[in-house]
């Protein structure tokens, strides 16, 4: 169970109560700290003290109050995390209402802080005076594309005081959506979050619970509704005939109030409504939003900048002429107060009248639940495909019951939309807080810097740290702590750090982050390379080289189940010490199954053959791959390794003077392990054998599959390029399109299963 301290939970009140009449003090670098800290650890652990929800109460309220009313660009918590918080928080507090107390609004820029101040840019009043409409007719851009055709320019004072306790008139249009990553189970298990209490899956958490209370039935046909979900801010409107007449946000759905905004919307005329009774006042809900066009051309008037669309619209509804800028915001109708038998006929009649330049697209499911989890699954992929030409931000689709009485049976609870879930996109991209640097020593002695970061969701994983992989790469970045970073996730994995050009960086006070000057393993000192790319710890015996080319030792030998850490608790540096292992005082206290499964998988290792390239390739010289070692060792045998010379390896071809070099020190520094494996390991030589038929394997890994392959004569890895000169591809799946079958398509190389080149070559097993 996770207790938060008496005085932790005092601390977050406090802080709380400040934000509350000053919001620049929410970002304040400790209080940020705290607050991911303590998210991080109730998501590892989901069992909490009452402490713990109170703690977890304010962090969430303090949230809210910066996505509601600032325009930060970096949240004091990722959205990816803030969703997964929400959902566990909800188990202990179900009938928490989402929202944020009003507050006078804050224009908060690229997070410009200095001094923990929020630096405001600051507007005459009279100083872009139709200006927006000048600046419109020098785009290249066509206007029709960016002005909004069916309003007219509103003439206004400036906004000097907003009312932020205002009442929702229409209380039945204010809330929000219950949320979650994946549309499909599979989805979730191949990610291997499936199991995450705090992460929601559409199938299991809200078709599975529909069937549950008898909404829908297992073979019942129904009807669903699938709408973009456009990320901008929610406004509630009351209109009469074809013009808002007031306005207010979201807010404080729980105390029911909210800010007005009728001093922006007040006076909006929708052209499309003109045939509406002038005497027929209802409520819609809006989501307004900028597009990338006009968000451009205002960021240029208004001398700013802004991160995106969502940013944009906060910080326009947040400034004082805001009302100037009345042209540049769409508003796309969500719902209405009125009342219809069916979610289309709604939309229908929204997207007729009452739109600014953009409808609120939809599709319309039909089937059993198989048939809609399909059609949403579909649905969801295609908005996210269109996603990067669209003119305005969606995160997300919404997907909702159409039927009244399913609707009925759902209901509405704490401001949430029962027969509504929302679907949001897995995040591809995002920007967080870089909070300094740690290093790690690779097996030939490179310093890798680390760099952690606030953390940040992907995929449903939380994330916080990433490699940069060089010294070069460190001083590019040069990185100070607190500067925005930008991470990019791309094939499942952290594949880039970069440091943004944006206004909080360029004011970061803080000095750049220096590169260590000793090993932190070590402490030798580190040495940069002549190129000035690179840096190393150059103690051939230090401890973490060590670790690390056992760690490497084991994987290229085919031993799959040592982790990392088991390395480091059984103290293994050598291949003395993996065969050894059954001696070794800490292995029992790894229970008995676990040793037993050690010990069989090293007994493994010498029962099997082995070729002498893979022994030595295991060793871990420096910059030696396969390749290099079939070259010399076809040439030479491991016994003659011992007593030739640098010389001796220059004179094979394809064996240039670096790899000699790293031979020739590498016997001296390996000369036990050579030994040892000699005379334990049934190593096949390959002196004098001519290199047998080339075979490249896509879509699995089989060490023994492999070693098969080799014993029937064959030259099989499974890092294996393809080229023109392969002899076969063996496929997993032969229907896969993976870049080898294409090629090997293109080449006519010939590709078959496993079984069937098994059967076709007679390959013992």
């Amino acid at each position: 169970m996770i207790q938060i301290q008496d005085n932790m939970l005092e601390y977050i009140k406090c802080k709380y109560i400040e934000v509350m009449n000053d919001i620049s003090t929410l970002y304040d670098d400790n209080l940020i700290t705290s607050m991911n800290d303590i998210c991080m650890m109730c998501l590892e652990d989901a069992v909490w003290s009452m402490n713990t929800q109170m703690v977890i109460d304010y962090i969430i309220r303090m949230s809210n109050i910066a996505y509601n009313n600032t325009s930060a660009t970096v949240l004091p918590l990722d959205d990816g995390i803030y969703d997964q918080i929400l959902v566990l928080y909800k188990k202990y507090n179900p009938n928490y209402q989402v929202g944020a107390t009003p507050m006078h609004p804050l224009e908060y820029a690229e997070n410009q802080i200095v001094d923990k101040k929020v630096m405001c840019r600051t507007v005459d009043k009279n100083a872009y005076d139709n200006l927006f409409f000048d600046d419109l007719k020098q785009q290249t851009v066509p206007l029709s594309r960016i002005r909004k055709t069916n309003m007219v320019h509103l003439v206004k004072d400036p906004i000097t005081k907003r009312m932020i306790n205002t009442p929702h008139k229409y209380p039945n249009l204010v809330g929000t959506l219950d949320k979650c990553k994946f549309v499909l189970n599979s989805e979730a298990i191949e990610a291997e979050v499936f199991d995450k209490p705090s992460v929601q899956v559409f199938e299991r958490d809200y078709i599975h619970m529909c069937m549950d209370r008898n909404v829908i039935q297992p073979n019942e046909v129904f009807e669903m509704i699938g709408e973009l979900k456009y990320d901008g801010v929610s406004v509630e409107a009351e209109v009469r005939g074809d013009t808002i007449i007031s306005a207010l946000s979201r807010g404080d759905t729980a105390n029911n109030v909210a800010t007005d905004l009728t001093p922006i919307f007040g006076g909006y005329v929708f052209k499309w409504a003109s045939e509406i009774p002038k005497d027929q006042v209802f409520g819609i809900k809006f989501e307004a939003v900028i597009t990338k066009y006009d968000m451009d051309v205002v960021a240029r008037l208004r001398d700013t900048s802004y991160k995106n669309c969502r940013n944009a619209i906060i910080g326009i509804l947040s400034a004082t002429d805001a009302y100037k800028f009345i042209n540049a915001i769409t508003l796309i109708p969500i719902s209405c107060s009125l009342d219809f038998d069916r979610r289309v006929d709604e939309l229908e009649f929204l997207n007729k009248y009452y739109h600014s330049g953009e409808m609120n697209r939809f599709a319309v499911f039909r089937g059993d639940y198989r048939s809609i989890l399909f059609q949403v699954k579909q649905f969801e992929a295609s908005a996210e495909a269109i996603r990067p030409i669209l003119p305005y931000m969606i995160d997300g689709i919404v997907v909702s019951f159409t039927d009244k009485e399913k609707i009925k049976m759902l209901g509405r609870t704490n401001f949430v939309n029962k027969y509504q879930m929302a679907v949001k996109f897995l995040t591809k991209k995002n920007r967080t807080t870089f909070i300094g640097y740690t290093y790690s020593i690779g097996k030939s002695g490179d310093v890798i810097p680390m760099a952690h970061f606030k953390p940040c969701e992907f995929i449903g994983a939380i994330h916080t740290k990433q490699t940069i992989h060089s010294y070069q790469r460190f001083k590019d970045l040069n990185l100070k702590i607190g500067d925005q970073i930008d991470i990019e996730y791309v094939n499942d994995v952290i594949s880039y750090v970069t440091k943004p050009d944006v206004e909080a960086n360029r004011i970061n006070p803080n000095e750049p982050e220096k590169f260590i000057e000793k090993c932190p393993y070590c402490f030798s000192k580190i040495v940069i390379s002549d190129s000035g790319k690179s840096a190393k710890c150059p103690n051939v015996m230090c401890p973490e080289r060590r670790v690390m080319r056992a760690v490497d030792m084991l994987d290229r030998l085919g031993i799959k189940n040592f982790s990392e850490e088991t390395v480091r608790f059984l103290h293994i540096e050598d291949l003395k010490g993996l065969l050894s292992i059954k001696d070794n005082p800490k292995l029992l206290e790894l229970g008995p199954e676990r040793s037993s499964n050690l010990i069989q998988e090293v007994s493994g290792i010498v029962l099997n053959p082995i070729p002498d390239y893979k022994f030595m390739s295991a060793l871990s010289f420096d910059g030696m791959a396969d390749e290099k070692w079939k070259l010399i060792l076809n040439a030479y045998s491991i016994e003659d390794l011992m007593t030739i010379t640098v010389g001796d390896l220059v004179n094979i071809h394809g064996v240039g003077l670096k790899n000699a070099t790293a031979v020739i020190e590498g016997i001296k520094q390996f000369e036990e392990d050579i030994k040892i494996g000699t005379s334990n390991l049934q190593i096949i030589p390959s002196k004098g054998k001519t290199a047998g038929p080339r075979v490249v394997l896509t879509g699995f890994r089989d060490q023994a599959f492999i070693e098969s392959l080799i014993s029937a004569g064959y030259d099989a890895a499974d890092n294996y390029s393809l080229t023109k000169n392969t002899y076969a591809l063996i496929a997993m799946d032969k229907n896969e399109n993976s870049g080898k079958i294409q090629k090997a398509k293109k080449y006519g190389v010939p590709i078959y299963s496993i079984q069937e080149f098994i059967q076709k070559y007679n390959i013992s097993l």
